[in-house]
């Protein structure tokens, strides 16, 4: 399935046809063949994943149901410390110092501790927009692990 030109792999146009025509189940049954083979293609491999990431993201999921393979699309993010900033003017100070600690003269920068500052959203819709802004997301990224 997977051609070898001058050391390289590529797949033909109908190679990836054929992948892009697959159900779910057979891709990751595809995915699996593709690992397992003695000179496995890691062109046909990674295409098969990009292809169920493709639309698992199409269809907002991030589990993909399959009996034999736990498939997953995980999402992971920064954030943004100016926009974070803004939450000064709308969170008591007092309140604000379980989450933020300022730069310090060491030059160490400022930090925020998500998971204390994700407790103001119960603070309002305006806290929440400012929390939700500051998200940098990262592409995602698809995880196949066969099932034990």
């Amino acid at each position: 399935m997977v051609n070898k030109t001058l050391g390289v792999d590529t797949l033909t146009d109908a190679e990836r046809d054929t992948i892009d025509l697959q159900d779910d189940t057979t891709l990751v049954e595809m995915w699996q063949a593709y690992r397992d083979s003695a000179n496995h293609s890691r062109l046909g491999y990674e295409y098969v994943e990009y292809v169920l990431q493709a639309r698992m993201t199409v269809d907002g999921a991030s589990v993909l149901p399959s009996t034999t393979h736990d498939v997953k699309v995980n999402r992971s993010y920064d954030t943004d410390a100016n926009v974070l900033g803004e939450l000064r003017e709308l969170i008591d100070p007092a309140i604000l110092a379980e989450a933020y600690t300022p730069e310090h003269q060491e030059k160490v920068p400022e930090k925020w501790n998500m998971t204390k500052v994700n407790a103001f959203k119960r603070y309002g819709d305006a806290v929440v927009e400012i929390i939700e802004r500051s998200r940098l997301w990262s592409p995602p990224r698809i995880s196949i692990k066969k099932k034990r």
